[in-house]
């Protein structure tokens, strides 16, 4: 079964409009017409079957025919992966695999030894963020992993610590050479 994402306030009484992105997928890439049936999630949980009754130049309407249970069962666990930024697109796969493995949250920090700079990462986010959208329709998530904006790795500590959560912390490196603060 083919599935859509639609954001909630797209969502009406017993009806969904798609956007046009999702309109143009639908109509040109998979060839549906009216009459077709498709799930539809809302990146909050919940998931519905739903019939296209209309599709337009650059919108969608379906009428919902029920909720229905998401394929894949979200994890009880509310895990918050805070990863150091790389050069290039690698954290394209990182975002990817993330939403995969189940992660509720990635939060891309900039550290003492990142190659990346804040500045540089800020204009990815809204790319990561399209990344874990398609991630979660490919392995059929009903919520749609939260990508935060990239901060320094200090914001990132202070905010977990007001937050009053649990900070756990690895790293691949022994800790030599690591100025002290």
């Amino acid at each position: 079964m083919r599935r859509f994402y639609a954001r909630p306030e797209q969502f009406q009484d017993q009806t969904v409009m798609l956007t046009a992105e999702e309109t143009r997928h639908l109509r040109d890439v998979l060839r549906m017409t009216a009459g077709d049936q498709a799930h539809i999630f809302d990146g909050e949980g919940h998931e519905f079957l739903a019939e296209i009754t209309r599709i337009g130049k650059r919108d969608t309407l379906l009428q919902i025919v029920k909720e229905i249970e998401p394929p894949a069962p979200e994890s009880d666990l509310q895990l918050t992966l805070a990863v150091s930024i790389y050069k290039n697109d690698k954290l394209d796969l990182v975002i990817q695999k993330a939403v995969e493995l189940g992660v509720a949250r990635v939060s891309p920090m900039v550290t003492f030894r990142s190659e990346a700079k804040l500045q540089a990462a800020m204009k990815r986010t809204e790319r990561w963020r399209k990344i874990a959208l398609e991630a979660t329709k490919q392995c059929e998530r009903a919520n749609v992993m939260t990508v935060d904006d990239p901060m320094e790795f200090d914001d990132l500590v202070a905010s977990v610590n007001s937050a009053s959560g649990s900070l756990l912390m690895f790293s691949e490196k022994d800790g030599k050479g690591v100025p002290e603060n």
